[in-house]
């Protein structure tokens, strides 16, 4: 990829007009497809734009420097239809809005750059997000009839995940937390779990449900697997942490956090879903992570 100028573009009045992938080939010098791979995650006037937006004169373009997007993609399968990725922690799934910079959306559309993604715009038709330190299966819908049938799925709980998780302390017998979430009312950052249901709305709080068996421990932590359906923001470490058992390293809802390490210790194991086309139950899966402990990745056997 060419790399990114340091000065910002300055469209000029022969210019006005361009999308911001033919406007970036022209004065680039590139063909079309470096072009839209040179265009994601561009800001325009400051604000992250999509490669079809128009310029107008005067506009100023900014460039995400090149090394931002060459991460690679983890590939668990890919058809006509869907890519199955599996995320690596520290990773947001999509940038935050109006920000530019690498993301598992960036990723996909910097190695798919003919791609027609659905869903909202700059999100390259990811159906269901996971929280940046956490790694794991990402569905990614390549057409607007799948991505539509995967999220009406998602809002019908009609989803099966599990979750591999380390956490703080031992826990010796299954779990199910059967627990409202709601926002913090003092931090956008965190979320509650809400006890009371006369306080549900006022904590804008779903319900939600999770199954927790422990799998292995050393003492002073263990090694579990988490089963849900329902899908809240922060679900599995807001209930591990209702219980007095934190995800390990997550320091927004357990200790401080260990910064040298890729993320918190919570693993997207698999999610099935139903094929609308065929109606069979499809089960995606993907393998714990390398930089997680050897006690726990050889783990096979209960506590």
């Amino acid at each position: 990829m060419i790399p990114a100028p340091s000065a910002p573009y300055i469209v000029t009045s022969p210019e006005a007009g361009l999308r911001l992938d033919a406007f970036l080939a022209r004065r680039a010098g590139l063909g079309r497809r470096g072009a839209r791979r040179l265009s994601i995650g561009a800001r325009v006037n400051g604000r992250i734009a999509r490669p079809g937006q128009a310029l107008a004169v005067g506009d100023s373009i900014t460039l995400v420097p090149s090394e931002a997007l060459e991460g690679s993609l983890d590939c668990l399968r890919e058809t006509s239809e869907i890519l199955v990725l599996n995320k690596p922690a520290g990773l947001p799934t999509v940038a935050l809005a109006g920000q530019a910079g690498d993301s598992m959306a960036a990723r996909i559309a910097a190695a798919r750059p003919d791609g027609q993604w659905p869903g909202p715009p700059l999100e390259s038709g990811i159906v269901h997000r996971l929280d940046a330190g956490t790694s794991g299966v990402l569905l990614v819908a390549r057409d607007e009839r799948l991505w539509s049938e995967l999220r009406q799925q998602t809002r019908d709980r009609a989803w099966q995940k599990t979750y591999l998780s380390l956490l703080q302390g031992r826990l010796d017998e299954t779990q199910t937390v059967d627990l409202a979430i709601g926002q913090h009312p003092k931090s956008r950052r965190r979320m509650v779990p809400v006890r009371d249901p006369a306080k549900a709305a006022r904590y804008a709080a779903h319900s939600a449900f999770s199954r927790i068996t422990p799998l292995r421990s050393d003492g002073a932590q263990t090694f579990v697997r988490v089963e849900t359906r329902t899908g809240l923001r922060h679900q599995v470490r807001v209930h591990l942490a209702s219980i007095g058992h934190p995800v390990v390293n997550d320091g927004l809802y357990g200790p401080p956090a260990d910064d040298q390490l890729p993320g918190h210790y919570l693993h997207g194991e698999t999610i099935g879903w139903s094929d609308p086309a065929s109606g069979s139950r499809i089960v995606e899966r993907a393998p714990i992570p390398s930089w997680w402990p050897e006690w726990v990745r050889s783990s096979d056997d209960p506590i």
